[in-house]
């Protein structure tokens, strides 16, 4: 009992320690020794980002590297290859997010060119964060609080018990319901191309599957896309549904760390290539 009051004491005196600013490189293994949240910041860390710890209160730390900051609970998509995304021209192009988390791809857009970032996120607690890391790298985009379902209006996302700022929150079904937003793709694209998006990036944990139910006119209205595919199954409807509507498709690469999520790359042809049936008979 005496120890464990002597540990608990020392604990409070290293995390008293943690101003808000300190580099806590050096700090990893006191902090969560042997844990996800350890190897993912050190594997982040030899990539060249420096971390600091940013709001001890919140729990909240921030990623540089170069001319990017990032506020994260933890190093989160940092740990993956970000240049999967670096597909497209995106210098004075307009961008659908969505899926845009605490903002490193929005973050990522405007500093590889884009004007301008549609960022589309559901959960609260992601959407603060994703805020204030638009604010503190000016980067000009709106953020539309929403899910991306099959119907709209007010609803509920059923998730696994995996805490707020997960990474695999929104992965796997399960009890814990987060009261959300709901949008439908129709309604969202129709928003976009009215706001001129030309590229669009999806990563909504399984809602990519309603694309496939989209209108033809209104998929090929946004020339480009990449996206997150979170089954071998979804990501052949959606393979089919887009090169049925005239884009060309490539499987861009399997994520190494998630073995079900592929990442589809869709580029629009020349129109008079589109002269498929199942494609002109939606329009």
């Amino acid at each position: 009992m005496f120890r464990t009051i002597l540990r608990w004491i020392g604990r409070k005196i290293f995390y008293t320690g943690l101003i808000n600013g300190t580099r806590i490189a050096q700090y990893i293994d006191s902090i969560a020794p042997n844990s996800f949240f350890a190897d993912t910041v050190k594997a982040v860390a030899k990539q060249g980002w420096q971390i600091y710890m940013y709001d001890l209160h919140r729990g909240l730390y921030l990623f540089k590297k170069d001319d990017i900051k990032l506020i994260q609970p933890h190093a989160g998509v940092l740990n993956e290859d970000l240049n999967k995304y670096k597909v497209f021209d995106y210098k004075g192009k307009t961008v659908l997010d969505v899926g845009a988390y605490f903002g490193e791809t929005s973050v990522l857009f405007h500093k590889w060119g884009a004007k301008k970032i549609i960022a589309v996120e559901p959960i609260k607690e992601h959407v603060e964060i994703l805020k204030e890391n638009i604010k503190l790298n000016n980067v000009p985009a709106e953020i539309l609080p929403r899910a991306v379902g099959d119907k709209n209006g007010k609803g509920f996302l059923a998730v696994d018990g995996t805490m707020i700022g997960h990474p695999e929150l929104g992965l796997k079904k399960g009890k814990t319901h987060i009261a959300v937003e709901f949008i439908t793709w129709e309604k969202l694209l129709k928003i976009a191309i009215e706001k001129g998006v030309t590229i669009a990036k999806v990563d909504c944990e399984g809602a990519e599957r309603f694309l496939a139910d989209v209108p033809a006119k209104l998929l090929r209205k946004i020339p480009n896309w990449i996206i997150e595919a979170h089954s071998e199954e979804i990501e052949q409807k959606l393979t089919k549904k887009f090169s049925s509507c005239g884009f060309s498709c490539v499987l861009n690469f399997k994520q190494y760390a998630l073995p079900c999520v592929f990442f589809l790359l869709c580029r629009q042809q020349r129109a008079e290539l589109c002269q498929h049936t199942s494609c002109a008979s939606e329009d």
